[in-house]
């Protein structure tokens, strides 16, 4: 009994295969951490690796050693197999075409500390929101501050929030009294539910649409949330649909 993945590697340009991705599979990286396959990516499509006895907390890690010359492109990911064997796992890693016109630039500014720019705080990953319930990220670890590209599409930026709690803060929450502070500071909309370190932006010829501002504030207790607050972001949904809105553990 064993597990299987399958690992794709997409020119995010053109949603194909990208070939010549150099890729290793790990096995228990937090233990001992054995490298137990290494291959390259083909431009016919994905590459499984079965076989996989390995169950539990990060099983095994999948880790991009190197990508082809004119991409960008840094990740690794992590694989949680369950105690049930015949598993299968899909891994989607997307590269983007190295570009001299790189007109975006991600920021991080801490509004407990009049909107100081904190951009040594934690990286920025990029995600697409194929649905509610369909999301992945597209481009892992952008350093805010540093210019990058994307192709042209809608996408959402998101702070790192293990390392953003593990540092002592927390995004600010827009159904609270801070939130409706920072509504009246920063009227643009594009926040990603109810909290600020998540943001919806559209590029258009390289450009976004709105500025790529996320937010933290430092942390502290729960503030309380209005009753009609929380009936004007509930109203119309279903008991699905609100429990996959983000920012919803920080208001009970």
């Amino acid at each position: 009994m064993s597990n299987e993945v399958t690992v794709s590697c997409i020119d995010l340009s053109t949603g194909q295969p990208l070939e010549g991705v150099q890729l290793s599979l790990i096995e228990k990286p937090d233990e001992f951490a054995k490298v137990v396959k290494t291959w390259t990516s083909s431009a016919d499509g994905p590459e499984t690796v079965t076989d996989l006895k390995f169950v539990g907390w990060h099983s095994y890690k999948v880790r991009v050693d190197s990508v082809p010359e004119g991409y960008d492109g840094k990740s690794e990911d992590y694989l949680v197999f369950g105690f049930v064997n015949n598993e299968s796992r899909d891994m989607t890693f997307y590269f983007t075409k190295q570009s001299e016109e790189k007109d975006l630039i991600a920021n991080i500014y801490n509004w407990s500390d009049d909107c100081a720019l904190f951009n040594d705080l934690c990286t920025v990953d990029i995600w697409i929101e194929h649905s509610p319930e369909d999301c992945e990220i597209v481009v892992r670890d952008i350093t805010p501050g540093e210019a990058f590209s994307l192709p042209d599409g809608e996408y959402v930026a998101a702070l790192d929030f293990t390392t953003v709690l593990a540092k002592g803060y927390r995004a600010v929450n827009l159904l609270t009294a801070s939130g409706n502070e920072f509504k009246a500071s920063k009227p643009f909309s594009g926040y990603k539910a109810v909290t600020t370190d998540m943001l919806t932006f559209t590029v258009k010829d390289g450009k976004a649409d709105k500025a790529i501002d996320l937010y933290v504030q430092n942390y502290a207790p729960y503030e309380k949330v209005p009753t009609e607050a929380l009936s004007e972001l509930f109203e119309g949904l279903t008991l699905g649909e609100i429990a996959l809105l983000d920012g919803l553990d920080d208001l009970f």
